[in-house]
């Protein structure tokens, strides 16, 4: 079984399908608003409905909590805030300040100056 396809039918009628479309702009409008309206309930029911539904499975297995891996966090956690608290105290010298510098007459050292 051949199946022939005849290409300049085929054109001629990719030619006139936006004209087809045109004429008929209100069905589509319809039937692009009613394609939307059910993707959309399809949606709201898979990620609202279906789960409110399904009852909530228990966890056979108690929970096992390894004490080892929670001091290393908790030790690192405290280091951590333990380096923050210096940061906030140490005092860094303000870059914006204009500081002059003067030799003193006699010392050959150079003294600085801060208004």
């Amino acid at each position: 079984m051949k199946i022939k396809i005849n290409i300049s039918k085929l054109k001629r009628s990719l030619r006139k399908l936006p004209k087809m479309l045109a004429g008929k702009a209100f069905l589509l409008l319809l039937f692009a608003i009613l394609f939307d309206i059910l993707v959309g309930a399809f949606i709201f029911y898979q990620y609202s409905f279906l789960p409110q539904r399904e009852e909530i499975q228990l966890v056979e297995k108690p929970l096992i909590l390894r004490e080892g891996l929670l001091s290393k966090i908790l030790k690192e956690l405290g280091e951590r805030e333990s380096r923050l608290k210096e940061a906030s105290l140490k005092v860094y010298s303000d870059p914006f300040q204009i500081e002059e510098v003067v030799e003193l007459e006699g010392s050959g050292e150079p003294e600085e100056l801060t208004e």
